[in-house]
């Protein structure tokens, strides 16, 4: 990768990493000769036209063999004004920054003859599990935060008042799921509870 932008590099980097790919990075133009030959990148993805890197004049300049490296235009819209990117030396495709991942990853399947089916599944399947994760912990979050707001227990007596408010916000705000493990919460609190003080009945 040669872009100008460091957080779009570091996003695309760390998405192509999770994907499989090989991935390493520049920001300053002089650096590519040398990242090319110790790197032998087959796709390079590079700033069209930005503060510190050129893509069009790099794929003007690079050597080609049998069509590698492959090279991918991100055109800036700011910066584009002017820009002609049509029949450019050595280009294979342009695309607009901020990427769309998913043009970006058939255009990188298109260009390095990759299944493009077989990586869009694998995407999808990456991106719902982040999807469930992060479901997962807003919804443990809320959870904690109603709990926080239930009235503490005092001589083993339980505010049901308390519960039943608290239980019919959540009806509003959460799904039958989170509902319902919140029941599950309360339970096993009162029946820890009055295994407690069974156990102190017997005791005396």
């Amino acid at each position: 990768m040669a872009i100008d932008n460091y957080n779009e590099m570091a996003s695309l980097q760390t998405l192509l990493r999770k994907l499989g790919f090989d991935v390493d990075g520049i920001q300053n133009q002089c650096a590519f000769a040398e990242k090319q030959l110790s790197f032998n990148p087959q796709i390079v993805l590079a700033t069209a036209r930005g503060h510190s890197m050129n893509g069009i004049e790099l794929a003007k300049g690079i050597r080609r063999f049998q069509g590698v490296p492959h090279f991918i235009l991100l055109v800036q819209p700011q910066r584009a004004k002017g820009l002609n990117l049509d029949h450019l030396k050595n280009v294979d495709g342009c695309l607009e920054s901020p990427i769309d991942v998913h043009r970006l990853l058939e255009m990188i399947s298109q260009v390095a003859d990759i299944d493009t089916v077989g990586l869009m599944e694998k995407y999808n399947r990456m991106q719902s599990s982040l999807q469930s994760a992060a479901t997962s912990e807003v919804r443990e979050e809320r959870f904690r935060k109603h709990l926080d707001n239930l009235d503490k227990p005092i001589a083993s007596e339980f505010n049901r008042e308390k519960v039943a408010k608290e239980s019919k916000g959540l009806r509003q705000t959460e799904d039958k799921e989170g509902l319902c493990d919140l029941e599950k919460e309360r339970q096993g609190f009162a029946k820890f509870l009055f295994t407690k003080n069974k156990r102190k009945k017997k005791s005396s």
